[in-house]
């Protein structure tokens, strides 16, 4: 869980709105508040102790008032803020949208395809894929699809009577 920085003292609030410390606070991982509602930066809830221990090494002043371990600093990258759900509503809709749309276009294409293939004989060969396709049922079932689709690609015979 992420730990907000809380500035305590007026230097600190001042720090906090300077710009170029913001700039490196993101550099080394601090993350932003990252909606309306949180206020304070935070440090990611990721970091191990000795992560943070590492980080004060680097961060310590010598004598002379320079880091002497700014060396040992390792920049990270903060993670990327999660999305609001009114952002992930929006998304989603997105999605659905779309898979509506094409779904829609294939509908149409498929309209299309039956308008034009209209009065033709249906072919033998999308005929035996559906054959193939029925596997559970009794052979007398079976022979009746056979029979009824024989039917309906050659027509229906003609009784001459007798």
């Amino acid at each position: 869980m992420p730990v907000p920085i809380v500035p305590l003292t007026e230097e600190n609030e001042t720090a906090m709105e300077d710009e170029y410390f913001l700039s490196f606070l993101k550099k080394i991982g601090i993350c932003p508040p990252s909606s309306e509602q949180e206020v304070f930066w935070r440090i990611p809830g990721e970091w191990s102790p000795a992560q943070l221990r590492q980080l004060v090494e680097g961060l310590t002043l010598d004598e002379q008032g320079v880091p002497s371990q700014a060396h040992t600093i390792k920049i990270h990258k903060p993670p990327a803020p999660k999305p609001s759900k009114a952002k992930v509503k929006e998304v989603k809709k997105k999605k659905d949208d779309k898979k509506t749309s094409d779904r829609m276009e294939r509908l149409k294409a498929m309209a299309k395809q039956r308008q034009q293939n209209k009065g033709k004989k249906p072919r033998r060969d999308r005929t035996r894929y559906y054959i193939n396709r029925i596997i559970e049922l009794t052979p007398i079932q079976k022979l009746v699809v056979i029979l009824w689709s024989a039917v309906l690609e050659h027509g229906y015979p003609r009784y001459t009577g007798g």
